[in-house]
Order: C-alpha cells, then structure tokens, then sequence
C-alpha cells in the first residue's frame, strides 16, 4: 500500500511566515507540526496553548480554573517502569533499592467527590492541611484528588465490579509516620483530623475506594460497592461460600 501523503515534523518556513504575518491580535503556535493560528480568548487545536490578550500562553486547564500557581509542579512523559518508580517514592533509586522492605505507618481516609466542594468546605480542607504541622508535628500528611471522567465514566456502573462511574474524582486524605509507629495519643489525633476532613467532603461524597480499606467507615459495604454489592455477594457464594478468602470488610457470601 502506498501513502501518498508527505509526512512533516515540523511546519515548512513558508508556512510559518504566512501564519506569523496574520491580522492583528491572532497568535501563532508552532509547539507540534498543526500549526494553530488562535484568536483571541481561543486555545489551539491541542488545547495545551491559547491566546491570552495576545500573548501565545500556556493553557493548564486546573490551574487556570483555579486560578492560583502551584508550589510544586511536576509534568513529564515517562516510561511506564520510571513512573511507577516515581509514583512509589522511589525516584533515582534502582528497582531493588525501591522494592527492599520498608516500614511507613499511615493511616487514611478516602472520598467520591460527585460534584464541585462547597467554598466552606474548601476553606476548612485548606486550614486543616495548613495547621497539621502544629496539630501532628513531626507526620506528613495532605489530600490527593484523583481525576474521573473521560473512559473511566464511560462504562456503565452495572458493567464491572467497580460502580464508582459518575464521580469527578477520588479524594484520599491520609498521615504519614516515620518509621517508628505513632503513640496511642498521636493516632487518636491523627483520626480525628481525618474524621474533620471525612465530613468536610461530606456534602459531595459519593462512597469511598475500596482499595483505601478504612476500619472506621460505618457503612462500608455502600461505600465500596454500592448498588453492585448483591451482585457481588452472589459471585462470592458461587466460588466461595465459606468464606475462606476473608478479612474484616471483604464481601459476604450472598
């Protein structure tokens, strides 16, 4: 088979000097071989790049919405072994010094956020994130929202185990210890801020990640699994109705 189209990495000179010679207030990208000529208040075909009062800008969808810089901003392609490294808290080690036994005592909570969090609700998660140091000295902590949408949202809620298919994204809130486990006193305190931030999200949530197991939830079985949970509690009783493979919030045999 032939192609007779001619493949190009980048735009021609010609092209780039018509582009660039363009009426006023339109702007040209030349970031990947498209090409954009954007006007003004547009974003490129990409949608990585805009036209911000006349100026080629960079286009960060959640940064602009919120319209606040970051403190620390990580963006890179990376091999799937590297990024999984990274994710691990193992960058710039070697895969035997990442996979070598280590103790890290935390505790966490987690929530489906269905919808945008109330201004008082953001406001509270925010103080609490800022006074953990002087409430846990000594821990690490802090909120890690996981993006929904897109292919995940597409399969139905009844399609695979997993029913969490119409949230905006998973929340998961935790502390982190040294090596040495927290005193009695210490996870008591670390619990009730977990609990704070629990409720704070509350006005949205939509249950939790069952992959986030949390001793504390009350109602875990909605929470995990919601309208799945009879079905899943058939399966169980098909290929184990004695409850061998078990721990305090597995499913129950139906």
């Amino acid at each position: 088979m032939t192609n007779n189209h001619a493949a190009t990495d980048a735009p021609d000179e010609a092209a780039l000097l018509n582009a660039r010679t363009a009426e006023p207030g339109i702007v040209t990208c030349d970031a990947c071989p498209v090409l954009c000529r954007i006007r003004p208040g547009k974003t490129g075909a990409c949608d990585r790049y805009g036209n911000i009062n006349g100026i080629l800008t960079r286009m960060d969808p959640l940064t602009v919405a919120v319209g606040e810089g970051t403190t620390n901003r990580f963006v890179g392609p990376e091999e799937y072994l590297t990024a999984t490294m990274i994710e691990a808290g193992c960058e710039g080690e070697s895969v035997a010094q990442c996979a070598a036994p280590a103790q890290s005592p935390f505790t966490a909570k987690s929530s489906y956020v269905g919808g945008p969090l109330p201004q008082q609700a953001v406001s509270g998660i925010v103080s609490a994130l800022s006074g953990l140091p002087a409430t846990l000295p000594g821990a690490g902590g802090g909120v890690v929202f996981d993006g929904y949408g897109g292919l995940i949202n597409q399969i139905g809620a009844s399609e695979t185990a997993f029913v969490h298919r119409d949230a905006v994204a998973c929340a998961q809130y935790s502390i982190t210890y040294p090596a040495t486990p927290p005193d009695p006193s210490a996870l008591s305190t670390a619990s009730a801020w977990l609990e704070n931030l629990h409720q704070m999200f509350s006005a949205v949530t939509q249950g939790s990640y069952q992959n986030y197991i949390d001793p504390t939830l009350a109602d875990w079985q909605q929470a995990y699994y919601g309208a799945n949970l009879p079905r899943l509690r058939q399966v169980k009783q098909r290929y184990d109705p004695d409850d061998v493979f078990h721990f305090a919030q597995s499913i129950p045999p139906g």
